[in-house]
């Protein structure tokens, strides 16, 4: 019987992070950023098809990609149009289940636009077209996605697969995600002054401390090792494992002011979570990070977010972000 696939919800691109872009729990079935070794690679387990032959196909390159970051580059040729795919491992994929390939692109010369299919099918370098961006132009890296569900339970191949116009320069692919929905694990933001009485307004001084628990749970049957280092930084750095998205009196985003230089996790880090059990951290929102001084009401969310493995064996990686709490700065 042939595999469909059924597209839900198109395709679009991203420039910023607005409130509240993501603003769902997701595990992450595949993240790569081509960082796992000494010099940018195409993990062994993807596979690159020069579909036309003429030479000119996906490589790994040491820039181009997310925050200068190492990327998957084509490079296309001066004679023909590229047809050319990379291509994922295979991936248990169920029906009804909403999934996400997300990933930053960028090209060489905005004048020479490159075109990117995103591509799902059991075979490789075959399928249904998820999504197709004809004319990518930014010359910066922007974060682009795109979601679908598959009718039949099977494993699927997630493909990237051009068919940019000949001496087109380059396209450089970086920071692929792919991802299902998350059931089992939840986070939680607590205000410091609602904990015990949650029925009150949070209401603090401009340089009072505005204390808070964040704490991720595991409501599942099963025990999950989560990365207990809740290492904060700001969203869109990779290694942040907990961040936070406030909102401000005028409606914009307080953005994250200080500068860390996250250390990546310890083996002691990572800690089977079981049934019930969690993970957390107490936390200063006023602690000059954020400029909250402000009079008005606010709004934040915690993000947790881990990208990172033990040494030996898995982890839980995706994002989860928690309901919106209030408070307000006198």
């Amino acid at each position: 019987m042939k595999r469909t696939l059924a597209v839900l919800l198109g395709a679009c691109a991203f420039v910023a992070l607005t409130f509240p872009l993501r603003g769902e729990n997701r595990q992450f079935l595949v993240y790569e950023d081509f960082t796992d070794f000494l010099t940018a690679v195409i993990p062994p387990d993807w596979t690159v098809e020069d579909a036309n032959a003429d030479g000119f196909t996906w490589e790994a390159v040491e820039w181009g990609g997310a925050r200068g970051g190492p990327s998957a580059r084509y490079l296309a040729g001066p004679d023909a149009p590229a047809d050319d795919w990379l291509i994922l491992p295979l991936l248990p994929l169920e029906p009804g289940v909403e999934y996400k390939v997300e990933f930053h692109v960028r090209v060489t010369d905005p004048n020479l636009p490159h075109s990117l299919d995103v591509v799902v099918g059991t075979s490789a370098a075959a399928g249904e077209t998820a999504a197709s961006f004809p004319s990518i132009s930014n010359s910066d890296p922007e974060r682009y996605e795109a979601t679908f569900t598959v009718l039949d339970a099977d494993d699927y191949h997630v493909q990237f697969h051009t068919t940019s116009p000949a001496g087109s320069l380059g396209l450089f692919l970086s920071r692929v995600i792919v991802s299902e929905p998350e059931e089992d694990l939840t986070a939680v933001l607590q205000l410091d002054a609602n904990v015990y009485h949650p029925d009150e307004p949070n209401v603090f001084d401009g340089d009072e401390e505005i204390r808070l628990l964040v704490f991720v749970q595991n409501d599942g049957a099963d025990p999950v090792t989560l990365n207990g280092r809740l290492a904060v930084g700001p969203e869109d750095a990779p290694d942040t494992v907990l961040a936070y998205r406030i909102v401000g009196p005028d409606g914009t985003m307080i953005p994250f002011e200080a500068r860390v230089a996250t250390a990546a996790p310890l083996p002691d880090d990572f800690r089977d979570t079981e049934p019930g059990a969690f993970a957390f951290k107490f936390d200063d929102l006023n602690n000059g990070v954020f400029d909250l001084s402000e009079p008005g009401d606010y709004t934040v969310q915690a993000v947790y977010r881990n990208v990172h493995l033990p040494e030996t064996g898995t982890a839980w990686r995706g994002i989860l972000v928690s309901e919106p709490s209030t408070f307000t700065v006198e």
